[in-house]
């Protein structure tokens, strides 16, 4: 005979999956639940026997009658309880009582409602989309690329992997690379649709708007530094019999009327000024769309820049 293996905890079986190892965390939650089957087992039986007791000496003493009670309340649900978890993992007592051992039979159904229920509330594009949304990653790269520490560091990489790459890569090779890979898709991209693409994106909610005020400011500012200078160009463009009081007339009346106009046109966002501005802007976006030959233009363009 061989002599039996000595008793003790059980040690980790490294031939077997990570899942299936036995660990020592395992071995005391085995042990706890051994401890509360105990005491629960143990406070059964009192409660039985109290109930007996109470049962037998109830016409002697008439007040054991609430004691009964108590003690029957208290075993019918510690019973009731033990069915129910009971019949979730197995058959009791070993009797196949229908409607028991309910997850060893529906495992697999069990999982798929599981599986379906978190998919539909927990990883659906509006779920996922709004918890991508709350964390708020490109607020918190920019406030961590924007300390300075961790802008050096990051430029200290990227200029460390750039080096790296230059020294291994032969020029024959970037060349190569940018003209199948780059120069060559955007010989095949249509310049005109993408621009008008891009003139829409910035036309969008008025923001050609915004271009248009800042140069009616730029145009104010450079009307007031400038006014001598359009009054001389005025007195040098003028015939030699206009009265130099017509000539100074004539430069207040131009420089006072661009004034006005540029100011009512700053001021009010229906001017008819900003509905042609918008009207022009409307009709260039249109031809780079659907006008051949602004579009032909726009490709001769894009080949000479490749060029």
């Amino acid at each position: 005979m061989t002599n039996p293996a000595p008793l003790g905890p059980p040690t980790a079986d490294h031939t077997l999956p990570a899942a299936l190892r036995i660990t020592p965390d395992d071995e005391v939650r085995r042990v706890r639940l051994a401890q509360m089957k105990r005491a629960a087992t143990t406070m059964l039986v009192v409660v039985a026997a109290v109930f007996v007791a109470a049962r037998v000496y109830e016409a002697q003493y008439p007040w054991l009658g609430y004691l009964r009670a108590f003690a029957e309340a208290a075993m019918v649900g510690g019973i009731a309880d033990w069915f129910a978890v009971t019949a979730l993992f197995r058959h009791p007592l070993g009797i196949p009582i229908p409607h028991t051992a309910i997850v060893p039979a529906r495992k697999d159904r069990i999982g798929t409602a599981l599986g379906n229920f978190v998919q539909r509330n927990f990883l659906t594009r509006e779920v996922v989309a709004s918890k991508l949304g709350a964390m708020k990653l490109g607020e918190r790269a920019a406030a961590w690329v924007a300390r300075p520490e961790n802008s050096r560091r990051l430029a200290r990489a990227a200029a460390h992997g750039l080096s790296g790459a230059v020294g291994v890569l032969r020029d024959e090779e970037v060349q190569t690379l940018v003209d199948r890979g780059i120069v060559a898709r955007l010989r095949r991209l249509q310049a005109a649709p993408l621009a008008a693409k891009t003139f829409e994106l910035l036309t969008a909610d008025g923001r050609h708007q915004t271009l248009l005020d800042d140069a009616l400011r730029l145009a104010a500012r450079f009307l007031d530094e400038n006014e001598e200078m359009i009054r001389a160009r005025i007195r040098q463009e003028s015939p030699w019999w206009v009265p130099g009081a017509v000539e100074n007339r004539l430069g207040d009346k131009i420089v006072s009327g661009v004034e006005a106009t540029l100011v009512a046109v700053a001021a009010d966002p229906a001017h008819p000024l900003r509905k042609r501005y918008d009207e022009a802007v409307e009709r260039f976006v249109q031809n780079l769309r659907e006008n051949p030959a602004t579009i032909a233009r726009a490709e001769q363009i894009k080949l000479e820049l490749l060029d």
